[in-house]
């Protein structure tokens, strides 16, 4: 019986050892890993050299590293990610005003006033003499329509440069006070730096110069003459507010109402664009522009009819696009 019980453990044994052979499992190594170690699972130097460098995850970088990739990616319009990367270089960074200045512009790029304002107010608690920051803080309060509030701080200023000259003048033009607007679009140009501010400021001298040419003209004609100017620099925000003055005064003015509805086309406020070009081809139905506007903003409604018929009476009345 004792050898029996022997016997059968032999078989077992050799049992088992033909199904370890038939399915190639292992010997089992007491002391080795289960798992494959952790430096198997790295990529080797060959490997890597493959990987795109823009793409590639680094764990740990720079305050200025995370600032230049953050720049690179908002340059090729992967905003979000570029927000991450300001995000990271304000935490590792906290005095600095740049990565707050970016984050709010990136925000007013994409009409979040909302955040875009925070960052801009927090970059002016850190250093409210500066004139990014504050100018950047100008800005978000134009977009916001809240144009006396960006006035105040254009003019707390202290030391100009060009560009912040420049919104200080548009925002005294805005308010009526066009002398000094006048020399300040002037002192604007002369500071250089930026020739589309030098040709925007130009725009508005030439404004004033034409309504100067025409003596006796009315005040509301000034208005739609400097809204003009205000739409090609693409402050529209303005420009719709400064209509909306013109047209309280004269109600059939044409020219204003094409301006309110391109206006309101460029800040994507599709049905208050019809309502404004409609009622210019009202005083007007000869005009091809306004059904040109017209046909776009349907087209924005997701009208397709409408959008096709005004398109195809702005072709049929020889209307060409023009930049």
């Amino acid at each position: 019986m004792k050898y029996l019980s022997y016997l059968i453990w032999i078989v077992l044994i050799i049992a088992l050892g033909a199904i370890m052979l038939l399915f190639e499992v292992p010997p089992f190594n007491p002391g080795g890993p289960l798992l494959p170690a952790e430096n198997t699972l790295k990529l080797s130097p060959d490997e890597t050299k493959n990987i795109d460098p823009e793409i590639k995850i680094e764990r740990a970088k720079t305050y200025e590293e995370y600032i230049n990739r953050g720049t690179m990616l908002e340059e090729k319009g992967y905003l979000t990610l570029a927000l991450s990367e300001y995000e990271a270089a304000a935490e590792q960074n906290p005095d600095k005003i740049l990565p707050l200045i970016k984050m709010s512009e990136i925000h007013l790029q994409t009409e979040d006033l909302v955040q875009a304002k925070v960052y801009a107010d927090l970059a002016n608690e850190i250093n409210s003499e500066n004139i990014a920051a504050k100018t950047m803080l100008g800005r978000v309060l134009i977009a916001d329509r809240k144009l006396n509030d960006a006035k105040a701080v254009f003019d707390s200023i202290k030391s100009h440069n060009q560009t912040s000259r420049y919104y200080q003048a548009m925002l005294t033009s805005y308010i009526g006070d066009h002398s000094n607007a006048k020399g300040l679009f002037k002192d604007a140009i002369n500071m250089g730096g930026s020739s589309e501010i030098s040709s925007n400021a130009q725009r508005f001298i030439a404004a004033y110069n034409e309504f100067d040419s025409n003596q006796g003209g009315a005040p509301v004609h000034l208005n739609v003459l400097l809204s003009r100017a205000y739409v090609y620099a693409g402050e529209y925000q303005i420009a719709i507010s400064l209509l909306f003055e013109a047209l309280q005064e004269k109600k059939n003015y044409r020219d204003a109402w094409i301006l309110l509805g391109y206006s309101y086309l460029e800040v994507g406020k599709f049905g208050e664009a019809v309502d404004a070009l409609e009622e210019a081809i009202k005083l007007d139905s000869e005009k091809p522009q306004s059904y040109f506007y017209l046909g776009l903003a349907y087209y924005g409604l997701n009208n397709l009819p409408d959008a096709a018929a005004n398109l195809e009476m702005a072709r049929k009345k020889k209307y060409e696009p023009k930049a």
